[in-house]
């Protein structure tokens, strides 16, 4: 009977300290009202501390850190074939490498971040299509976030274009929808 007493007991004291812990974030979260947001003052780094530490200065003050960035992981396009593959997977674990971050790209994908409290911890993009140039290739790419909060999906991307050739990669322009993203959550 003392033990059914204890463990009753003991649930209750959970239970409260559950309740407390849910209230004091819920005030907490109440009284920070959202910020302006600062732009985060990078276009292409491959320092993933330096990325982390921009964008945790650009989270809302009282975002919970769920995980930490992971950077940019390209794939060549589901289509290549042959030599096409071959050089879409070296450009990919180059552009992989070098973990670019354009400015457009974390302006576009800012409405996750404010919407939902969430933060973004790395990027997905597949390459579309590449064409040669004089002296490389032009680099197409579709770009879509990772985000902490794993029960939203949505279908945003941005396109990005590269040009890649002996002196490196470098990022030469972007587009983001025209459309409003869709989002789902689970």
């Amino acid at each position: 009977m003392l033990s059914n007493k204890l463990n009753r007991f003991r649930l209750m004291v959970v239970a409260v300290s559950s309740v407390i812990v849910l209230a004091t974030t819920a005030l907490a979260i109440t009284q920070n009202p959202k910020k302006k947001r600062a732009k985060v003052p990078y276009a292409a780094s491959s320092d993933h501390n330096a990325i982390q530490q921009a964008m945790d200065a650009a989270s809302a003050p009282t975002r919970i850190r769920v995980t930490t960035y992971h950077g940019l992981i390209v794939k060549p396009s589901t289509e290549a074939k042959g030599q096409a593959l071959a050089i879409q997977e070296r450009i990919a674990s180059q552009m992989s490498k070098n973990d670019f971050v354009p400015t457009e790209r974390l302006d576009h994908f800012n409405w996750y971040a404010e919407t939902y409290s969430a933060r973004i911890i790395g990027w997905n993009a597949e390459i579309i299509e590449v064409t040669p140039q004089a002296k490389g290739y032009r680099v197409k790419t579709k770009v879509s976030f990772v985000g902490s909060n794993a029960s939203i999906t949505t279908n945003d991307h941005m396109i990005e274009y590269y040009d890649v050739d002996n002196a490196g990669i470098r990022h030469v322009g972007s587009e983001a929808p025209k459309d409003a993203p869709e989002v789902a959550i689970f």
